[in-house]
C-alpha cells in the first residue's frame, strides 16, 4: 500500500465521519451523527491495521509516517474511538450534543494520528493544537460546573504548553531543521557552539509533549479533567491523545540520540537529555501513586494513577535508543483504561444514586457482577499482576531499562547506569504500590459492607451526559477484559515478541 493512499484511508474517513456528523446534528439527527463518526473511525482502525501488517515504514508527502509501528499506533488510537463511543452510545445518539461529541471524537482522533506519524515540526505543531482544541470542547461539553471550571484550567495550562512548543520550534528550526524534517534531529548536537541552542530546542519541545501526556512536573490538568468530564468522553481523552503524544515524543527522543557522530559534545547531550527524561519518569511514578492511595473519587483515583503509567512509559522512552517499548507500553495501558472510564458510566446505570466515589461502589459486585468481573481484571492488569496484558507492558519496559543500565555499567558509564538502575527500582516499586489504589477498588466491590460506607462529596452530574445505555457499556468492558486476558496469554504460547512486533520499524 502507498503511503499516501494510506494516510488517506486512515485520516480521510475520521475527518469525513467528523464533518457528516457534524451536518447531521445541525438537523437533530443525533443517531445519524453518532453512526457516521463512528464508521469513520471504524475504517480508519481497520485501514490503519491492514498498513501496519503489510507496509513496511514510509513517508507521504514528507509529512506524516506510515506503515509499521505507526500504523499500529494509529490502530490503536482509532481503535480508542471507536471503544469509547460504541460503549457510550447512548450519550452520543441521544445526548443534548451528542453528533457534536462524536464528530470532535473523530477530529480527535485524526489530530492524534497525525500527532504520533508527524516528521515535520510544524505538522506536528498543528496536530497537537487540532487534539488539544477538540480536548477542551469534550470537557466543557459535559455541561457541568466543574467541567467548565477544568476546561478553563485546562485551556490556560494548554496554551502554557504551546508556548514551550513554540520556544523549542524557534530554536530548532533556526539553529538545526530549517525545513522542518524532524529526522535533522539526529544531528542536533554536532553543531559546535550550539549546544545551549540545542537543549533549549529539544528541552522546550519535550516539555510540551511532556504536558500533553499528562506527565509530572505538567500534570495538574488532569485530575480535574478527568474527574469532571463525563467518563464516556474520559475513555478516549485519557487514552487517544496521551498514545499519540508519548509517541511522538519517543520518537524525538531516538532521533536525538541517533546522532553518529559520537563526539563528546554529542554523548553529553543525550545523556543529559536521557536524564531529565529519567527525572520526569521518577517524578511521574512517585507523585502519581502516592496522591492515588488517597483519593476517594474514582475516576480522580484513575487521573492519578494514569500520571504514574505514564511514568512508566517515560521509564522506557529515557533508554533513548528503544521507542518500541514505551509505545508499546502505553498502548497496553489504552486497552484497559477504555474500560476502566467506560465501567464508571455503567456504575452510574446500575445505581443512579452513585456519587463517583470508591466507596460508593461498595457491594456493586453483587449488582453487576459481569461488570464487576471484568474491571476487576483490568485494573490487576495496569497493576501488572501476570499473565495479563498489563504484566507484558512492564516487563518489556523495566527489562529493556534494566539491560541499559548493565550495559552502561560495563561500558564505564556509571552515571548513565545508576539512572537507569534507579528508575527501573522505582517503577517496580510504583507497580507495587499501585496494588493499593486498585486494590481499593476491589474491596469496595467485593468486600466491604453497604451499611459501612461513608460517602463522599457527591460528583456534579448533567442529566443530559449521565450514560443510560449501560447495557452497551457493560458488553464493552466485558470485551476489552477477554482481550486483555487473551492478548496476556499469548505469549505464554509464543513468546512477547508477536505483541511487541507491530511496534517495531520493519
Amino acid at each position: 500500500m502507498r503511503a499516501d493512499l494510506a494516510v488517506f484511508l486512515t485520516l480521510g474517513p475520521l475527518v469525513l465521519g467528523g464533518v457528516i456528523a457534524l451536518i447531521a446534528d445541525a438537523f437533530s439527527a443525533r443517531r445519524l451523527a453518532g453512526a457516521v463518526a463512528l464508521v469513520g473511525l471504524v475504517v480508519a482502525t481497520a485501514s490503519s491495521a491492514w498498513s501496519a501488517s503489510t507496509a513496511p515504514v514510509g513517508s507521504a508527502w514528507g509529512v506524516l509516517r506510515t506503515g509499521g509501528p505507526f500504523s499500529s499506533v494509529a490502530a490503536v488510537i482509532a481503535g480508542a474511538g471507536v471503544l469509547s463511543i460504541v460503549g457510550g452510545w447512548e450519550l452520543f445518539a441521544r445526548g443534548r450534543w451528542g453528533g457534536t461529541l462524536a464528530a470532535l471524537v473523530a477530529f480527535s482522533a485524526a489530530g492524534s494520528i497525525a500527532v504520533a506519524t508527524s516528521r515535520d515540526i510544524t505538522m506536528l505543531l498543528i496536530s497537537l493544537e487540532i487534539t488539544a482544541v477538540c480536548a477542551y470542547a469534550l470537557v466543557a461539553a459535559t455541561g457541568t460546573r466543574r467541567s467548565s471550571e477544568a476546561a478553563m484550567k485546562y485551556v490556560i495550562q494548554g496554551a502554557i504548553a504551546t508556548g514551550f512548543f513554540l520556544i523549542g520550534l524557534a530554536a530548532l528550526v533556526a539553529a538545526f531543521i530549517p525545513s522542518g524534517d524532524l529526522n535533522g534531529l539526529s544531528a542536533v548536537f554536532a553543531r559546535s557552539g550550539l549546544y545551549s541552542v540545542a537543549m533549549t530546542g529539544i528541552v522546550a519541545l519535550l516539555a510540551a509533549l511532556v504536558f500533553k501526556a499528562g506527565a509530572a512536573p505538567f500534570h495538574s490538568w488532569a485530575p480535574d479533567v478527568y474527574e469532571n468530564a463525563a467518563p464516556e468522553l474520559t475513555a478516549f481523552l485519557a487514552t487517544g491523545p496521551k498514545v499519540a503524544a508519548l509517541t511522538a515524543l519517543t520518537i524525538v527522543l531516538e532521533l536525538v540520540a541517533s546522532d553518529t557522530t559520537a563526539s563528546t559534545v554529542s554523548v553529553h547531550g543525550t545523556t543529559a537529555i536521557a536524564l531529565i527524561v529519567a527525572v520526569m519518569a521518577v517524578a511521574s511514578v512517585t507523585i502519581g501513586s502516592l496522591v492515588a492511595l488517597r483519593q476517594r473519587s474514582y475516576t480522580r483515583m484513575l487521573a492519578y494513577a494514569g500520571i504514574a503509567q505514564v511514568g512508566y512509559a517515560l521509564i522506557g522512552a529515557s533508554t533513548l535508543i528503544n521507542p518500541a517499548a514505551a509505545v508499546f507500553f502505553v498502548s497496553t495501558y489504552a486497552l484497559a483504561t477504555v474500560g476502566t472510564f467506560l465501567a464508571a458510566a455503567a456504575f452510574r446505570q446500575v445505581d443512579p444514586g452513585w456519587d463517583g466515589s470508591i466507596a460508593g461502589l461498595a457491594g456493586m459486585g453483587r449488582k453487576a457482577p459481569a461488570l464487576c468481573g471484568a474491571l476487576a481484571l483490568l485494573l490487576m492488569s495496569l497493576a501488572g499482576i501476570p499473565p495479563l496484558l498489563g504484566f507484558w507492558g512492564k516487563l518489556v519496559v523495566f527489562g529493556g531499562v534494566l539491560l541499559q543500565a548493565s550495559t552502561a555499567f560495563e561500558a564505564g558509564l556509571t552515571m548513565v547506569g545508576w539512572m537507569s538502575a534507579i528508575a527501573a527500582s522505582v517503577g517496580i516499586v510504583g507497580s507495587i504500590v499501585s496494588l493499593g489504589y486498585y486494590g481499593a477498588v476491589l474491596r469496595a466491590l467485593y468486600l466491604t459492607p453497604v451499611a459501612t460506607v461513608e460517602s463522599a462529596h457527591p460528583v456534579e452530574i448533567d442529566a443530559d451526559t449521565t450514560a443510560r445505555g449501560g447495557a452497551i457499556a457493560v458488553v464493552i468492558v466485558v470485551l476489552i477484559a477477554v482481550a486483555v486476558v487473551l492478548l496476556g496469554v499469548l505469549p505464554l504460547l509464543w513468546g512477547v515478541t508477536p505483541l511487541v512486533a507491530p511496534f517495531v520499524p520493519h
